[in-house]
Formats: structure tokens, C-alpha cells, sequence
């Protein structure tokens, strides 16, 4: 069964434009560790969250307890909002 931890795992993995190997490398873990906690075959360790709140600058209260998905999709409408003003001549 798929958790809110489960989806903010990925939602993080996506957000910063990761590969699944290339996330894993960043927390120090294996890639196919990283599929099992996607696909809901494994849950993610306390020591696993520790690892991805050092490497991405998370609270663990966040990943436990949080929609980070509407969290991270608010924010890259910000970046793009202003992006958007920097191409316009900062409008």
C-alpha cells in the first residue's frame, strides 16, 4: 500500500529532475533499494529517511507527515512565475 511517505519519497525524486540511480547515489543507497520503497515492496527505514533529509535538506516531519507533492508543485510554479518576469524584463 502506497503511504504518505512512499509518495513524498518520490515526489522529491521527481521535483529534482532524478533518475531512481541517480537518487540513490545521492543518499548513499542502492538503486534498486530506491525501486522497492517506490513501488511499495519496501518501507523506508528511519536510517533511510535520515539519509534523504541530509542529502535533499528535509525535516523528517515533512516526509512523515506532509503532501509534499502540492508543496513542490506550488513552488515550481513559483520558479517558473518568475523565471517568467526575469524573460520579460522582470514584469
Amino acid at each position: 500500500m502506497e503511504t504518505q511517505v512512499l509518495r513524498n519519497i518520490k515526489a522529491i525524486r521527481e521535483f529534482m529532475g532524478l533518475t531512481r540511480a541517480d537518487f540513490a547515489k545521492a543518499i548513499g543507497v542502492s538503486g534498486s533499494l530506491i525501486t522497492l520503497i517506490e513501488s511499495a515492496k519496501r518501507e523506508p527505514t528511519a536510517d533511510f529517511v535520515a539519509k534523504l533529509c541530509r542529502a535533499f535538506h528535509v525535516s523528517p516531519l515533512t516526509i512523515y507527515h506532509m503532501d509534499m507533492r502540492s508543496q513542490l508543485a506550488e513552488r515550481a510554479g513559483c520558479e517558473c512565475r518568475a523565471t517568467e518576469g526575469d524573460q520579460n524584463g522582470g514584469e
